[in-house]
């Protein structure tokens, strides 16, 4: 028997779930209709499906624990259908079987890991790993139009957790859950958490390889001593889609360097974040430092990072920061990006020297929403709107079509809600960000048809100021 299991930390009955005949983002058709159970993953106790049953929730796995779909995201040429060889992990599955049945399982994922060539998909089923090592993928690579899979399956909900690591050094970055090297695979469904000093999912080239080409897909990131996911040294053309980072923590630094996700040290080209949230993490949601090439952000949100929710005490020092876009080079280019409540800074081009678009961004009530006090690298920001925080620029950045450059005055009555309680709920059954009300424009909105047109879909006369159009 495979019990599926699901973080629970309180359970919200009957919430009356938004519309979507008000103000949408503008790439969403998606609606609600009707009253949801919400389950508030952000607390660390497991808790069986059974138990949820019991208590009487709703146990589709769509609405408990939704980082599965069928679906496949626009994500190049792969396809979800199984080609090749198949594999399968069960938490009480057995090393010296086959792997290749499901009635068969493998244990872990290293036997299934020694026979990959390419192409393959192996299957993790649902429940807890408690590893005693990094998981290391540095070969199996697959290609644009087949890649190497490593999935969960159908609704189940893995859970690789590294508390138990037997031996590691703490001063050894490579304490990791995943750490990769190799191209063209595909990860998606899996929670990687308590990495004990290091980093959830790392990313990064190899005297053989530079990674390329891979796609990670509804990961959860929770409570790593180490950077949720990050990417470093040279990697291309990687997609990180509709993942979550939450609660990562690096005590044995103050908290200085755990980040939601990160795009640092000479990364290679064509990297892209879409549909991420980071939040409760001990640094910024996002850091690009020294990046030194583009990386692509697109309705990703970051909100609450920087606060020492684990009790560490004066010796804390996170940053803050929801958007880190320095230091160093990269143009980097954030589209329909959202940052709230983070506690020193929303976007941040802290020294970027290259010079950082912002197209369409909101930020909130994150102390300095947007700082841009700099004079080195072409800056650029259209159409951002800003709401209960200070906006610092130099005279040198691009600042035109925004919020607090426009004839028009921000207020509460310009937005739907500013109660963000769905936006942090549970993503839709697809996988995508949740719909809510919160930051969405009333119709009656003067920020409405105020923007310019910088190649984003709109509707009416012209944009609408901020990450969400008004439908």
């Amino acid at each position: 028997m495979f019990l599926r299991t699901a973080r629970v930390g309180f359970f919200l009955l009957s919430v009356a779930c938004w519309s979507s005949a008000g103000c949408n983002s503008s790439n969403s058709g998606a609606s609600f209709d009707g009253e949801y159970e919400i389950i508030n993953l952000e607390d660390r106790d497991l808790i069986d499906l059974d138990m949820i049953a019991d208590a009487g929730l709703d146990t589709d796995a769509d609405r408990v624990m939704d980082i599965n779909s069928d679906s496949n995201p626009d994500t190049g040429n792969d396809t979800d259908i199984d080609v090749g060889v198949v594999f399968y992990i069960a938490p009480d599955g057995n090393d010296r079987n086959s792997g290749t049945s499901i009635d068969f399982p493998f244990r872990t994922l290293e036997p299934a890991l020694r026979q990959i060539h390419g192409g393959e998909t192996i299957y993790m089923r649902g429940g807890v790993y408690y590893l005693t090592k990094t998981i290391r993928i540095d070969s199996g690579h697959g290609s644009s139009l087949r890649r190497t899979k490593l999935f969960s399956y159908k609704d189940e909900v893995p859970i690789l957790d590294g508390s138990r690591f037997e031996v590691f050094d703490p001063d050894d970055v490579d304490n990791s859950i995943i750490r990769m090297t190799a191209s063209y695979w595909h990860i998606r469904g899996l929670i990687l958490q308590k990495a004990p000093t290091s980093f959830g999912l790392q990313l990064l080239s190899s005297n053989s390889n530079t990674p390329e080409g891979n796609i990670f897909e509804n990961l959860r990131l929770y409570a790593n001593h180490g950077t949720g996911l990050t990417i470093s040294g040279g990697v291309t053309n990687n997609l990180i889609i509709n993942c979550d980072s939450y609660e990562n923590f690096d005590s044995q630094t103050d908290g200085e360097n755990a980040d939601g996700f990160a795009a640092k040290f000479d990364i290679g080209t064509g990297n892209e974040f879409r549909g991420c949230r980071a939040w409760a993490n001990s640094d910024d949601g996002y850091d690009l430092w020294q990046a030194n090439n583009q990386v692509l952000l697109r309705d990703c949100w970051a909100y609450e990072n920087g606060y020492d929710i684990w009790g560490h005490g004066p010796s804390f020092t996170g940053n803050g920061n929801g958007f880190k876009l320095g230091q160093a080079g990269g143009a980097h280019l954030l589209e329909r990006c959202v940052t709230w409540k983070n506690r020193v800074r929303g976007f941040d081009v802290n020294g970027n020297t290259t010079g950082v678009t912002l197209h369409n961004c909101t930020a909130f009530n994150s102390g300095v929403n947007f700082a841009f006090n700099w004079d080195v690298g072409n800056h650029k920001l259209r159409n951002c709107l800003s709401h209960q925080g200070s906006i610092s620029t130099h005279e040198l950045v691009d600042v035109q079509y925004n919020s607090w450059t426009l004839a028009v005055t921000v207020s509460e009555s310009d937005f739907q809600s500013l109660e963000d309680m769905l936006a942090k709920g549970l993503r839709t059954p697809d996988g995508t960000l949740p719909e809510s009300p919160f930051l969405r424009l009333e119709t009656d909105s003067d920020l409405i048809d105020k923007g310019l047109d910088v190649g984003l879909a709109f509707l009416g006369l012209a944009p609408d100021l901020g990450a969400f159009e008004c439908q």
